[in-house]
């Protein structure tokens, strides 16, 4: 079989046009013969050649199919009308909290920074560890050796110049000292009315670390907002925090011997597994405070408020629990419960919705 060649068959004649080379022809002349819409020209031409729906059932099923698919098309499109917008709203509110959250904690950090260069420069250039007693065991040494001068009145109006010198001296050095520790004060109240209760945290072991809360309160948190404040796991032996506000306050596993949290509102605080052996705890505010498996031996609840406290699991040995208000609305474990002359019932009744330890 010989293949062709070129456009000619085995008798030298040319093949006649398929349909497809004629259609491709006439597309062909129509773009040459005209400048004007292309694609148009080759939408008829091709239009051309596609036969007609002539069947009446044909044209019944195609108003059918568009009957049953128009209600359809106007719901997908009522949907998307109405989808579309709620996304783009949602997205762009995302974007912009996403970037309201990453600033707010950007100011966080600024205001934590801000407060602790402040108290550092303060306690470096006055010496704030100094706690009231020994102020006012110098302001009486002061107040002495002005009494003593006066009596002795100095010989030489050189020697009675320096002596209040010296006076003045102390004096100022005291009323600096004051000045400073006023100053400390209403900076750490404002940055703790700021922050939330992680960076609150911060501040707390801060002031801590530098001894500033530590044995004496050199820094009156008394009243102070401390709400939330998440101490979990921190070391925080001797702490000062006495008086102050700590409503949901985190110290789980925290360590708080000889703490002092005398007057302090604790409503709702954690304390499980925290070590408060020796603290006080006297005239403190403890209700829904959770005490489980915590070590409170030998803690002076004096005056306490024992309101719905779950002490499940907890360490009382040696704890002063007299005069304790709501002692008896507490959840104890059963042989504590028993010891202090509570039934079974009313053990039931207040441990329930308590979690177990």
């Amino acid at each position: 079989m010989i293949a062709n060649n070129g456009n000619k068959t085995n008798n030298g004649t040319k093949p006649e046009k398929t349909q497809f080379q004629t259609v491709n022809t006439t597309i062909n002349d129509e773009i040459n013969s005209t400048t004007t819409q292309p694609s148009n020209i080759y939408i008829t031409t091709f239009n051309e050649n596609k036969p007609e729906k002539t069947d009446p059932e044909l044209n019944k099923l195609d108003s059918q199919e568009l009957t049953l698919f128009r209600p359809i098309e106007l719901f997908a499109a009522s949907l998307g009308a109405i989808i579309i917008p709620c996304l783009v709203a949602w997205a762009g509110w995302h974007i912009s909290n996403s970037q309201f959250n990453t600033q707010q904690t950007d100011n966080k950090h600024t205001i934590l920074k801000e407060y602790i260069e402040g108290i550092s420069t303060l306690s470096l250039d006055k010496d704030l560890t100094e706690n009231e007693k020994e102020v006012k065991l110098r302001n009486d040494k002061i107040k002495e050796t002005f009494e003593e001068t006066l009596k002795t009145k100095p010989k030489s109006t050189k020697e009675q110049l320096e002596v209040f010198q010296s006076i003045k001296t102390a004096k100022d050095l005291s009323d600096t000292v004051e000045d400073a520790r006023t100053i400390a004060k209403g900076q750490t109240r404002t940055a703790l009315r700021r922050l939330d209760g992680e960076f609150k945290g911060h501040i707390i072991r801060f002031l801590h670390e530098s001894k500033l809360i530590k044995e004496k309160s050199v820094i009156i948190l008394s009243g102070a907002d401390i709400t939330d404040v998440k101490l979990r796991d921190a070391p925080l032996e001797d702490i000062q925090l006495e008086g102050s506000y700590m409503t949901k306050a985190d110290f789980s596993n925290a360590g708080l011997q000889r703490a002092n949290l005398q007057g302090a509102y604790l409503d709702g605080a954690n304390f499980q597994g925290a070590n408060l052996q020796d603290a006080d705890l006297r005239g403190a505010n403890l209700q829904d405070a959770d005490f489980r498996g915590a070590n409170l031996q030998d803690a002076d609840f004096r005056g306490a408020n024992f309101q719905s406290v779950n002490f499940q699991g907890a360490n009382l040995q040696g704890a002063n629990i007299q005069d304790v208000n709501n002692w008896q609305h507490a959840c104890y474990d059963e042989e504590l419960n028993e010891y202090l002359g509570l039934t079974k019932q009313d053990r039931d009744r207040n441990c329930k919705d308590k979690e177990p330890f």
